[in-house]
């Protein structure tokens, strides 16, 4: 059994059918897993910078037009289909500000 939260659907993932047939109910699980795959990169990423403070081979543009693909997303997530996927657009957009910053100031 899955709790609802306001405003946002949240079903079972998979369903077994009688026949034997698993069928995937709710295809946000893949969206999922491609934000989480893409959120786990960010803070390697700020932690190299970190330590190293050398933003070598890092292109502002390409952090822009990913960001960019963030906030689509969330639009589609706010107008179209709400779910707990939202989450992960925030955290990863707030993720690559922290990297289009860090990019900026240790740019030399």
């Amino acid at each position: 059994m899955c709790a609802d939260l306001p405003g946002f659907s949240i079903v079972p993932i998979v369903v077994l059918r009688k026949s034997g047939i698993i069928s995937i109910v709710n295809p946000a699980i893949f969206e999922a897993g491609m934000l989480i795959c893409w959120g786990a990169a960010w803070p390697f990423s700020i932690y190299k910078m970190l330590r190293t403070k050398k933003s070598h081979g890092k292109s502002i543009p390409f952090l822009v037009v990913i960001l960019l693909g963030y906030v689509l997303g969330m639009f589609f997530q706010y107008f179209g289909d709400r779910n707990a996927v939202m989450f992960l657009y925030i955290s990863n957009s707030l993720l690559i500000i922290i990297d289009i910053m860090l990019t900026i100031k240790y740019r030399h």
